[in-house]
């Protein structure tokens, strides 16, 4: 199986190696993702979340399995571009690195989870709009019909924080499932008792 041709660009910063070497270590990575038939756009979501899922001391849900696999991929190819025992090489200092450039986001991306992100905010915003005298529970439990046991990435910063205020889903979260117990959690506990709660009742990132 073939990947298919695209516009984008990888690229190889090494100071100190000449053209034809970054031609080589550019060639090098581009043989990972196509040994491993990912596409590189697809490794780059995933090595972009997984780095982000970190960055937030995993106080989010783990990125989806096939996103985490990819940046894997990501891993292998950046390593094979600076790799410092190839004979003829110079070493890869600090700051060396393996980016994707000048990508084509209109095409589509081969493996690529479907994300219901938006179509719950949607559905959320659009059911308390209509019911507002319904609980928030049974309006959560609208807008995630048939959305259990998804990967909604939330990249619009929901995960990084769903209970800011303004932002309905949030408020919902807040209303349905932060209990009195909870008044002595700091922001950051709370934020994560109430994505756990969220994902348990949903099935959600498992």
């Amino acid at each position: 199986m073939l990947l298919p041709r695209i516009a984008m660009r990888l690229v190889v910063t090494v100071p100190g190696a000449s053209a034809e070497e970054i031609a080589e270590r550019v060639a090098a990575a581009q043989a990972v993702f196509e040994q491993a038939v990912v596409d590189p756009r697809l490794a780059a979501i995933g090595q972009h979340d997984r780095e982000r899922w970190d960055m937030l001391g995993f106080g989010v849900p783990c990125p989806h399995p096939v996103l985490m696999e990819a940046a894997g991929i990501w891993d292998e190819a950046e390593a094979a571009a600076l790799d410092d025992q190839h004979p003829v090489w110079v070493p890869a200092p600090g700051g060396s690195q393996l980016s994707l450039v000048e990508m084509d986001w209109t095409t589509s991306i081969p493996g690529l989870p479907t994300d219901p992100s938006q179509a719950i905010v949607q559905a959320a915003e659009g059911l308390r709009k209509r019911f507002a005298h319904l609980p928030a529970l049974e309006i959560l439990d609208q807008a995630m019909d048939k959305r259990g046991g998804s990967y909604p990435t939330f990249r619009d910063g929901f995960i990084g924080n769903p209970l800011r205020e303004g932002a309905v889903l949030g408020e919902l979260l807040r209303e349905a499932f932060v209990s009195e117990e909870m008044a002595t959690l700091d922001e950051d506990e709370l934020h994560a008792a109430v994505v756990r709660a969220f994902g348990m009742r949903y099935r959600l990132w498992r």
